[in-house]
């Protein structure tokens, strides 16, 4: 489903900002508490905190108009989309489909003046108190982790929408809250944040971030093992005895290939199962690289409880355990496998932690009709999060329209109703770039397949006797695609993983039948991920299965540019022998000339352009190309000696999804198009020279969706690493005129 611009997160900006009315005494003792309390990643393991509620904007006839829906009205007419009695406290806002001048309230305790009412234009205001991960506005939507109790009474109230055309404004919200135990100490947040207040919602940020280190993740683990796996057999990696808790698990593995191909294969076709407790079945039974993410292909990321480091994956979900743990690997692949495991952790287990449990589920296009399950289990526990990929089998985005429910206790009617598959997950409007944040990311998109996680610390699903969590299949469940998932959760004791993995066929990746076209695409998501290892190894694997691709010389030649980028600077003769080569494409050879020239010369430099509109670009006034090439990048040779320069572009609208894209490539790095760049409709005279006043320009504060922009899927392969995925496409709001030129404008300074 689509996701909104969130209203409420402007209240955050401005809360942190301090504001807002100065009518409240409140201390804010109570929400620092709170606050505070997020630097412990290890609750996500806990079985007695509140459980979390929603309120959303779902569509209540079935459909999926998830959008415009509202609980009561204020006197004066403004919609109440959230109406909360108290003691408790709101943990995560999601919202999207709002202009910036959309006004909402805030009401606290019963109070008849609310505490704020503001536009969604503050946010851009007030932007230097803006802390990521918290609060963050990204995928066409905004959302918001930071907490905001209240003692009695939370009204949130919202202007009307719907009133233009296509019931536009569409408001979109998702609202997570708890109900908290009556106590003294609790009240209600007081809107006027202190500096204390502020830094120590930074340190949250710092922590989640993994910019501030916890204690057992700075000494030597505590457990390591070597373990030689034979291809066909089981190995034990580690067997240990409690009470203990797993606070860090690092798995590395060395693959016995020469095929990229089969490696990647390999783990996802070695098996990760944990036991506890001398209990029979396994609790975790996933595909290995699937546990940790990295579906189908292994991809170098972070998050808060899971990712890649080079070629070490690790976790850090807690794992208490009171008798044993044994930790195996199932090796079904062709070859064999050297396997390290580190581990660390600490003998202090409090509170009512639970078993950590995982399965993978798998959902295939002749499940059309019928819902995609990540989890079906049975007993006490808490759902912790999970990993989606999502292959669409249609050629469309479809897919992504359906929505999650989360069914608890067997109760009649799910009360975890959801507005969008891309929402649940922070995101929205099919979203719009690839990244990985703390508790959320996009760790892949392609036509026409989405790869997503999310996590839950401060919004805890809990349940007494059994949950049962689903996507649709799009809406009423009739898209037809393969979804394929792990579930983490806890368990107050072990049980089997709630499924079992099945023959060596059921973990066939699903196919791409738009490969060779979305190649480029692939290898730009991992680069903007900054996974630059990966998008070398796809292409390796790209050549290694279709050895007659018509882009052999090309995809050679930018292999030798990523040996290039990891240092190593014998590849600059590589690139004259490939000129010299009568073998070699015109192609290869003409892009071979131009990264061999850039070494000659300090001051040489390329210029690359990737634009869906008619462009003419400048440097200091001196016209260097013209474009408009959706499917493929431009690049010139340029000089930019030492000094001030200026990069300026005019763009003229000349098909649907426009956008501008350069790269600037010095010898002291790149100048990409993206956030700071200056932009106008009314240029003055001289507008494209260095001297020129942009001052009063617009600012570009957003950032295209990562281009190509669909319909375009084709990217033309190119031997330019980096230079098409270091900014962002720009455009213009309501940039919608075949005879609109927009100016963009960049000044920077050489040394």
């Amino acid at each position: 489903m689509q996701i909104l611009k969130s209203f409420f997160i402007l209240f955050l900006i401005v809360t942190l900002a301090g504001c807002a009315e100065k009518k409240s005494v409140r201390s804010n003792q109570y929400w620092r508490k709170l606050v505070s309390g997020m630097n412990d990643i290890g609750r996500i393991c806990r079985l007695d905190e509140p459980p979390v509620k929603i309120l959303t904007s779902y569509d209540r006839r079935g459909g999926n108009d998830d959008f415009n829906h509202y609980i009561g009205k204020t006197p004066d007419g403004w919609w109440i989309i959230a109406d909360l009695h108290g003691p408790g406290c709101v943990t995560r806002f999601w919202n999207t489909g709002t202009p910036t001048n959309h006004k909402f309230r805030l009401y606290f305790d019963n109070e008849k003046t609310p505490s704020m009412e503001d536009t969604i234009i503050n946010y851009f205001q007030f932007n230097k108190y803006f802390i990521p991960p918290l609060i963050t506005h990204e995928q066409g939507c905004k959302y918001s982790y930071i907490p905001i109790p209240y003692k009695e009474r939370l009204v949130i109230a919202t202007q009307p929408a719907g009133t233009k055309s296509g019931n536009w404004p569409r408001l979109f919200y998702q609202i997570n809250y708890v109900d908290l135990q009556p106590s003294n100490e609790i009240e209600s947040m007081n809107v006027n944040c202190s500096e204390e207040d502020k830094e120590i919602a930074a340190k949250i940020s710092d922590v989640w971030s993994g910019k501030i280190k916890y204690a057992f993740e700075t000494r030597q683990e505590d457990y390591h093992s070597q373990t030689n796996i034979p291809h066909g057999s089981n190995s034990d990696l580690i067997a240990i005895a409690g009470p203990w808790m797993i606070r860090r698990l690092e798995i590395e593995a060395k693959i016995d290939s020469k095929s990229v191909a089969e490696t990647e294969r390999q783990f996802r076709e070695t098996i990760l199962r944990i036991y506890w407790d001398n209990f029979p079945e396994p609790s975790v039974e996933t595909p290995l690289g699937e546990f940790f993410g990295s579906f189908q292909r292994r991809i170098n990321y972070n998050s808060i409880y899971l990712g890649m480091t080079g070629n070490v994956f690790y976790t850090r979900f807690p794992m208490p355990f009171a008798k044993s743990c044994r930790i195996t690997l199932e090796n079904r692949g062709k070859n064999n496998a050297e396997i390290q495991t580190r581990l660390w952790g600490e003998n202090i287990i409090t509170g009512a932690c639970g078993y950590f449990h995982a399965a993978w589920s798998r959902s295939l296009p002749q499940d059309i009709g019928k819902a995609h399950t990540v989890l079906a289990a049975k007993g006490h526990g808490r759902f912790a999060g999970c990993m989606l990929d999502v292959t669409s089998m249609d050629n469309s985005w479809w897919l992504l329209e359906g929505d999650e429910s989360i069914r608890i206790d067997n109760e009649a009617v799910p009360r975890w109703l959801g507005t969008g598959l891309e929402d649940y997950f922070n995101g929205g409007w099919y979203y719009f770039n690839i990244m990985a944040r703390p508790l959320t990311g996009l760790l892949f998109k392609s036509p026409f397949r989405t790869l997503q996680y999310r996590f839950h610390i401060t919004d805890p699903v809990i349940f007494t006797s059994a949950i049962e969590m689903k996507f649709e299949r799009g809406p009423d469940n009739a898209s037809r695609g393969i979804m394929e998932s792990v579930a983490y959760y806890y368990l107050d004791k072990p049980q089997s993983a709630a499924f079992q993995l099945g023959d060596a066929d059921s973990l066939t990746p699903p196919p791409d039948p738009l490969e060779e076209i979305s190649l480029m695409n692939c290898v730009l998501n991992s680069e903007r991920l900054g996974d630059y290892f990966g998008a070398e190894n796809r292409i390796a694997e790209f050549l290694e299965t279709h050895p007659q691709t018509p882009a052999k010389d090309i995809l050679s030649l930018r292999l030798l540019a990523y040996r290039e980028r990891r240092g190593d600077k014998n590849v600059i003769g590589e690139y004259k022998k490939m000129v010299q080569s009568p073998d070699v494409s015109k192609q290869a050879v003409e892009q071979a000339k131009l990264l061999s020239w850039l070494h000659e010369n300090s001051a040489n430099a390329l210029l690359a352009s990737f634009c869906n509109s008619r462009v003419t670009v400048y440097l200091d006034g001196k016209k260097i190309m013209q474009a408009d090439n959706p499917e493929q990048l431009i690049v010139a040779p340029i000089n930019v000696n030492k000094g001030t320069h200026a990069l300026a572009v005019s763009a003229t609208w000349s098909r649907e999804e426009p956008w501008v894209y350069l790269c600037l490539r010095t010898a002291k790095g790149d100048i990409p198009t993206g956030l700071g760049w200056k932009r106008t409709r009314q240029p003055g005279k001289d507008w494209e020279k260095v001297d020129y006043d942009d001052s009063a320009w617009e600012t570009v504060d957003r950032i295209s969706r990562d281009i190509p922009v669909f319909p375009y899927l084709k990217v033309i392969p190119n031997a330019f690493v980096g230079m098409q995925s270091a900014g962002g496409g720009m455009n213009m709001a309501e940039w919608n005129d075949k005879r609109d030129t927009i100016y963009f404008r960049k000044k920077f300074k050489i040394e």
